[in-house]
């Protein structure tokens, strides 16, 4: 398949979803007592160096870019998650599960978003996920043990090793080491979930998605488990049951009802996913080939001759994939999914100056599009236009300061603009927004070393050192 996109390898801290029969507790917020801001940074920069070393995640712009911006609607759409850190990943694992971990990390497994039937769906689970964010249940689980040690992190890392190859013993093992650590009782664990229903049906509602949605796909899942005797991911521990069907159903009655909206750009992005997830090329041709024969939903054809396309190119028929692709682009001029790929598929055929050509008309009507962005920085790079590519990237970084690959970028540009000091301090960056305080650190110590550094850039690089390694405050 046409990829333009850096692989990184992720771990992740499952939190299994899980269902129980209990009256909902007000946990709110915990205090800062619990853990101090600094700690939950430590925490999350330990989790993203694991999540980044151990696993596949999907590093995609189109990709990063959809769940970036349906995570920030959520988010954005009421005030639980105001002056919070939030970061949103995609996961290679056929798992049906969603991942939080500490300071605001949650992923989704790509196996949970191919099983959404809808967009609505997908944004339930996350919804949820953001809950225990806003809600705190990372600092309240920490209260509990009183300690968080690097050796119980790694033990729930260990589990998650586990739940990649199977769902039902991993989501075992991690719900049981997760437990262990935090020392929470079973009825501690059962009330944040609850809560969590609770502020993302919430979330839900505020940022104008269905909520039945949620509900659908638990019972889908449900109806799974008992149809294939295993529960998938995160019912395989606390399966659901009647009082907590009826608990989520009363409550979805009390929110205001939502109109059913089929998102074109989630269609595109589920085959996308679903592409760069099945390692053989020509199951996917057969795939294809028969859903398109099968469907009658306009938009349901669209994005499965999509994800056609992309699997003809993956299967390496790119004469007729780019065919594909070019007219899709012209059939639907207005949807800048086709224009990213289409440029992404130029760039792997070494044409840059074509790929530029297309997307500098698309850039100018949409400048805040992630995708078109950094294809198009990597296109001034491939084309050699270095000055311009690094003026272009520090013009975005502002908007897009959170992408490990705008940062990998810049720093191809500078080093084939010989500014070899400044492309070691922003691969440190990209090396930090992945959790990897040591690959930075050796960034910039290299960085030290060169020749002829001016007073200023040596003396930045050396705070930064200073930075990186003193101890995080209590």
């Amino acid at each position: 398949m046409t990829r333009l996109y850096f692989v990184f390898l992720l771990c992740l801290l499952f939190s299994p979803l899980s269902y129980a029969n209990t009256e909902l507790p007000d946990l709110g917020n915990p205090t800062a007592d619990y853990i101090s801001p600094a700690e939950i940074r430590e925490y999350g920069q330990q989790f993203l160096n694991a999540l980044h070393s151990q696993f596949k995640v999907i590093d995609d712009p189109l990709i990063d870019s959809y769940i970036h911006d349906l995570g920030f609607r959520l988010v954005g759409s009421t005030n639980h998650g105001n002056g919070l850190h939030f970061e949103f990943l995609v996961v290679d694992t056929p798992v049906i599960n969603a991942m939080t971990g500490p300071n605001g990390i949650i992923a989704i497994a790509s196996g949970l978003i191919l099983a959404a039937d809808n967009e609505n769906e997908l944004a339930g689970v996350l919804a949820h996920e953001i809950a225990h964010v806003t809600q705190g249940h990372f600092a309240a689980g920490y209260a509990y043990s009183k300690k968080m040690t690097p050796i119980s992190i790694g033990l729930m890392l260990a589990a998650l090793a586990v739940a990649t190859q199977n769902s039902q013993a991993g989501g075992g093992a991690v719900a049981a080491t997760a437990a262990g650590s935090a020392a929470t009782t079973l009825k501690v664990q059962r009330s944040y979930e609850q809560e969590a229903d609770r502020i993302g049906l919430q979330i839900l509602a505020a940022a104008r998605f269905d909520p039945v949605g949620l509900l659908d796909f638990f019972l889908k899942l449900q109806s799974d488990a008992r149809y294939y005797g295993a529960a998938p991911g995160f019912l395989s521990d606390h399966p659901l049951n009647t009082d907590r069907i009826a608990d989520l159903g009363n409550r979805i009655k009390s929110l205001p009802p939502q109109q059913k909206k089929s998102n074109v750009r989630y269609r595109l992005i589920k085959e996308r996913i679903r592409v760069m997830s099945v390692n053989k090329a020509s199951d996917l041709l057969q795939y294809y080939q028969r859903k398109m024969k099968e469907s009658n939903d306009p938009a349901e054809k669209t994005a499965l001759e999509y994800g056609y396309t992309l699997a003809l190119l993956e299967s390496r028929q790119f004469k007729e994939g780019e065919s594909r692709l070019n007219s899709l682009q012209k059939a639907y001029p207005n949807d800048i999914t086709y224009v990213a790929s289409l440029a992404q598929v130029y760039l792997e055929d070494n044409k840059p100056e074509q790929a530029l050509l297309l997307l500098k008309p698309a850039i100018d009507l949409n400048p805040d599009y992630y995708p078109l962005v950094i294809t198009y920085a990597i296109a001034l790079e491939e084309a050699k236009h270095y000055s311009e590519a690094v003026r272009y990237l520090r013009d975005q970084l502002p908007q897009f300061s959170t992408y490990p690959l705008m940062y990998l970028i810049l720093a191809k540009a500078q080093a084939g603009n010989q500014q070899i000091a400044d492309a070691y301090q922003n691969r440190a960056k990209a090396f930090l927004l992945v959790g990897n305080t040591q690959g930075a650190l050796q960034q910039l110590r290299t960085a030290a070393q060169l020749p002829k550094l001016s007073p200023n850039q040596q003396e930045a690089i050396n705070a930064e050192i200073k930075r990186l390694t003193a101890a995080p405050e209590k």
